[in-house]
């Protein structure tokens, strides 16, 4: 099952250093089971308050060139506006249950709002 406090313990975004003066991005590295993982960006801060979720399309894909636009939900009232709309990554059933370690990367500007996507870790 899922434990939100394990999960703010686990699961922090950091911020990437080479990255342009005028973009902030972050990343956080995830092991991925072969059945997939689903889930939403909570603030550390405001929590259930401040959610990240997807538009129309969820699956994040590798490559900065694939990014996913992130939709935003403030408020009280901030998980009934996700409609539990999750970001999804696909599992890969031919690890044999070792999971594969990726980067989500996000990109925040005032531009294009919130990007999201993936990355091989390093």
């Amino acid at each position: 099952g899922w434990d939100a406090n394990l999960a703010f313990e686990s699961f922090r975004f950091e911020t990437c250093m080479d990255t342009s003066p005028d973009e902030n991005v972050k990343m956080l590295r995830v092991q991925v089971p072969e059945e997939g993982v689903q889930f939403q960006i909570l603030s550390q801060r405001r929590v259930w308050e401040f959610i990240l979720f997807p538009g129309k399309k969820s699956r994040l894909h590798r490559g900065e060139d694939r990014q996913l636009a992130a939709k935003l939900a403030l408020g009280v009232d901030a998980g009934e506006k996700a409609k539990s709309r999750d970001f999804t990554i696909k599992g890969d059933p031919s690890t044999k249950h070792k999971p594969r370690d990726v980067a989500i990367k996000i990109s925040l500007t005032l531009e294009k709002g919130a990007v999201l996507w993936l990355e091989e870790a390093s």
